[in-house]
């Protein structure tokens, strides 16, 4: 018989043996479960046959458009670096002329007959004829030119800002009709008047290219230059009234003695001598130099120009002018070489247009082009001989011509134009195409004067 102590501990060990027995009852259970499961995974499997189809699935090919290439943006197309600026009477500025293209080309941008844009007179030429133009048929860079803006310049330095704006194309000729040739000019009736045909004097003219110039304040201006490119050193008339505005004497000493104003003293000496009057024959070229300094403000550049004036000089059996100039170098003298024009009447505007340190010099004539040269070196004169052979017949480091515009025909009475030859350098006015053969009982080939002397 056990005793209550006994009985204790043995329903002890009972209960705690419970789980244990438990535990080992469930696992067993698992242990046969996983063995059923391996035996159904070794039972092979029934094969399943499916027929394989073939898809096509369509690929796009992507069609390669060519690229949209956009023009060059370059600011400086169109963009002129130089042009004449002239008055009819408003300011215009030139972009091409026939010269330059050629007749053919000239004529084809025409789109419709010469006319006039004012009141034509009775017995004179008076303004220029008139013609639209196709803008299309323009050269490149007179096309693209168009609305651009340019900085306009005249003695005084810049005068205005403009626009370029439609144009057009003109031919300029002046005179009296009287001294017109008859085979070559028709008229018309027009509002009870008898008026010349603006067709007839169309291929007498000056035949240009130009463009108004839309600004304020550019009556005056001689030249002008694209506002894209970079500004010019410009020189600056001086006052002549005022002594600083005059070369210095040492200046004026140096030109008077330059080898290339020897021929044109000497040709002024068999000029004169010619007069009766004791006057005219004491007379020396060099007392006649008229100088004027031309200083750029910004660097101080300085270049002195002497101009021939004096009432020996113009009108047609006159004395031709001259000028020449010295440049002044960094001390401020006077320094070689002398350049010397006997082509030109005076100058109307000294620029550099690179800042190389060699100035440009426009010139103009009464009887002949007007021209803008470049100083690059040595002495150098223009005569009537090698300035007809072009700008190669020039020695290097000389006056060289790099613009030029024609002149303005001008018919006027005959005995006005008693051509004296001079065959060596051409110093009377009527020299060249300014002394061809009349036309009828007149001459052609002058430009009219700004005023007559």
């Amino acid at each position: 018989m056990l005793t209550p102590t006994a009985r204790g501990l043995l329903l002890l060990c009972t209960a705690a043996l419970a789980p244990i027995a438990l535990g080992v009852a469930m696992h067993l259970e698992h242990v046969e479960a996983q063995r059923a499961c391996l035996a159904t995974a070794e039972v092979a499997a029934p094969v399943v046959q499916s027929e394989v189809v073939t898809q096509v699935v369509p690929v796009h090919t992507p069609v390669l458009l060519p690229a949209v290439v956009s023009a060059p943006t370059d600011s400086t197309r169109g963009a002129y670096d130089f042009a004449f600026v002239i008055e009819m009477p408003a300011p215009y500025l030139v972009l091409a002329s026939a010269a330059d293209l050629g007749e053919a080309q000239f004529d084809a941008l025409a789109v419709n007959a010469p006319h006039y844009r004012g009141e034509p007179a009775d017995d004179s030429i008076d303004q220029p004829v008139w013609r639209d133009l196709d803008v299309a048929r323009l050269p490149e860079r007179a096309r693209l030119a168009v609305g651009r803006h340019v900085r306009v310049y005249s003695a005084a330095g810049r005068v205005c800002v403009a626009r370029i704006g439609n144009p057009s194309l003109v031919s300029e000729s002046f005179g009296t009709v009287a001294y017109l040739p008859d085979d070559e000019v028709s008229e018309l009736e027009q509002d009870g008047r008898t008026i010349l045909d603006p067709a007839s004097l169309w291929d007498d003219g000056r035949r240009v290219v130009v463009a108004p110039l839309e600004g304020v304040g550019c009556e005056g201006g001689v030249w002008a230059r694209d506002t894209a490119l970079s500004e010019p050193l410009v020189y600056v008339a001086q006052d002549t009234a005022d002594v600083d505005g005059l070369p210095s004497p040492v200046a004026r000493r140096m030109v008077q003695r330059a080898p290339g104003l020897r021929p044109i003293i000497t040709a002024f000496a068999e000029h004169v001598a010619k007069f009766d009057d004791e006057v005219f024959t004491t007379r020396r070229l060099v007392d006649r130099l008229q100088g004027r300094r031309w200083i750029e403000p910004t660097r101080g550049g300085e270049l002195d120009v002497f101009s021939l004036d004096g009432e020996e000089f113009g009108g047609c059996g006159g004395f031709d002018p001259a000028w020449a100039a010295i440049a002044l170098d960094a001390d401020g003298s006077p320094a070689e070489p002398v350049w010397v024009d006997a082509q030109s009447d005076d100058v109307q505007a000294v620029f550099d247009l690179d800042g190389d340190g060699n100035a440009e010099v426009l010139a103009h004539s009464w009887l002949g082009p007007t021209r803008v040269f470049a100083t690059t070196g040595g002495e150098q004169h223009v005569t009537s001989q090698n300035a007809s052979a072009g700008p190669n017949a020039l020695r290097p480091n000389a006056l060289r011509e790099i613009a030029s515009l024609g002149e303005v025909p001008f018919f006027a009475p005959a005995e006005r134009f008693s051509c004296l030859n001079d065959l060596v350098i051409g110093h009377n006015r009527c020299r060249g195409v300014a002394c061809r053969v009349p036309l009828s009982d007149g001459v052609a080939g002058a430009r009219r004067p700004a005023s007559p002397r």
